[in-house]
């Protein structure tokens, strides 16, 4: 008895050991794995934080070319008055986004790169004009999207009676604006009178985005897509002067609110067409007439733009041969028309390293691609000038500044008009 006694302690304790054995097993595999998922949470992280500062750097990267452009044109021009911008400058560099490869310092391999786009708003239609040819300019630029011509009437129309002050639409009869837009429905987010009628604003729009407010507007319109299809619709705009761009560009990327003039170096190609068909009085005259002065702005070469042809002034427009200085008048009854660029939007999308990483998904067990760590960056910022207002030359001069070989005169005027550029920021959204 006491032998089988014994033999039933030791397998008593044998058994208590296997489960112990099995228990911290269970524990070292569980505290094993979430280290593992912790290790990977951490590396995301780190590399969402690299991948946001690399973004940075690409911001920044545009800064300096926003400001070195103006400190070059400066270097001959100390008055400031042939200054202009155009699609040959430092900041524009190609008519897509720039990519710049970033290292570690005392390293030669390629940490991760960095793509950036400068769009000057100058290059767009503004929202706010209020002079008396804006309506037909923006159904011009409604029909080259492809939208039907009594849509474009309509919505032309309707962006209109969005922002003039009075309650009178401008494209129906009586003097009630909600109860003229009531027969096209109450979209999400418009405002009503109490009685389901559509109430425009009645006042400047304050962000592009309004235009979804808009009666009668549609995603496909103001995007370019259709929301619901394009999951990852591209980051960059499409600039509109390009023949092989991957989609047309949607309205929101034509029209601006943050200014009023619009750049003929820079203005695409719907946008300009569209002033040229009012000029024109033919929507057809108008696209050719944009496409010369396209083609004569940028040396006739769509890649490797100078700017040795580029408007100087907005007269230097007639050069390019089929524009005249009646369809430039026509056009300024449209717009401001300028050479300069004030108001600019910067992308940039950085990534973490070169390669993609082949690695085991947890659901499939099959090695799928791993994705480059991306960051996101949209700032939108404006470039003004700081001016030396100084009498005595004795007490100061520019950095770099080299004496004119002309008379005291000269000198007196180039130093007390020496300028600084300065970018400010508007509005910065990391994504």
């Amino acid at each position: 008895m006491k032998r089988l006694a014994r033999r039933r302690r030791r397998a008593t304790v044998l058994i208590l050991t296997l489960w112990t054995v099995l228990i911290l097993s269970l524990l070292a595999t569980t505290l094993a794995y979430e280290m593992q998922i912790e290790m990977q949470l951490t590396g995301a992280h780190r590399d969402e934080f690299v991948a946001e500062q690399l973004a940075r750097i690409g911001v920044s990267r545009a800064v300096v070319d926003l400001r070195n452009d103006n400190l070059m044109d400066g270097a001959t021009d100390f008055n400031r008055q042939k200054q202009f911008d155009a699609l040959g400058d430092v900041w524009a560099g190609t008519l897509g986004p720039r990519e710049i490869e970033i290292t570690l310092p005392g390293e030669d391999e390629v940490f991760g790169t960095c793509q950036i786009m400068i769009v000057d708003e100058e290059s767009k239609l503004s929202l706010n004009s209020m002079k008396p040819a804006w309506r037909d300019v923006m159904r011009n630029l409604l029909l080259l999207l492809d939208v039907d011509e009594d849509d474009a009437n309509q919505l032309a129309d309707a962006i209109w009676d969005w922002k003039d002050p009075d309650n009178v639409p401008v494209g129906g009869e009586g003097d009630d604006e909600g109860a003229y837009y009531a027969q096209f429905g109450d979209g999400p987010g418009k405002e009503a009178d109490g009685v389901g009628r559509v109430r425009p604003k009645n006042g400047p729009f304050h962000a592009v985005e309004e235009l979804l407010e808009i009666p009668g507007m549609t995603a496909e319109i103001f995007y370019g897509y259709d929301p619901k299809e394009v999951a990852d619709p591209e980051f960059f705009p499409p600039r509109s002067i390009q023949e092989s761009r991957e989609r047309p560009p949607g309205l929101r990327e034509l029209v601006t609110v943050r200014t009023d003039q619009t750049n003929l170096n820079t203005v695409g190609l719907e946008c300009l067409a569209a002033l040229c068909g009012y000029a024109a009085q033919d929507l057809d005259a108008g696209v050719s007439l944009a496409r010369r002065m396209i083609e004569y702005r940028q040396g006739g070469d769509a890649e490797e733009i100078d700017n040795n042809q580029a408007f100087r002034q907005v007269s230097d427009a007639t050069n390019s041969g089929e524009c005249t200085a009646t369809h430039l008048a026509k056009m300024k009854e449209a717009t401001i028309l300028t050479t300069q660029s004030q108001f600019f939007t910067i992308y940039s999308r950085a990534q973490v390293g070169r390669h993609r990483e082949r690695i085991r998904s947890s659901r499939s067990g099959r090695e799928v691609d791993r994705p480059l760590p991306t960051a996101r960056i949209v700032a939108e910022c404006g470039r003004s000038i700081i001016t030396y207002s100084g009498e005595d030359l004795d007490e100061w001069a520019p950095p770099g500044y080299r004496e004119p070989s002309s008379k005291d005169e000269t000198k007196k005027t180039a130093i007390t008009r020496w300028f600084v550029p300065v970018v400010y920021f508007k509005r910065w959204v990391s994504y």
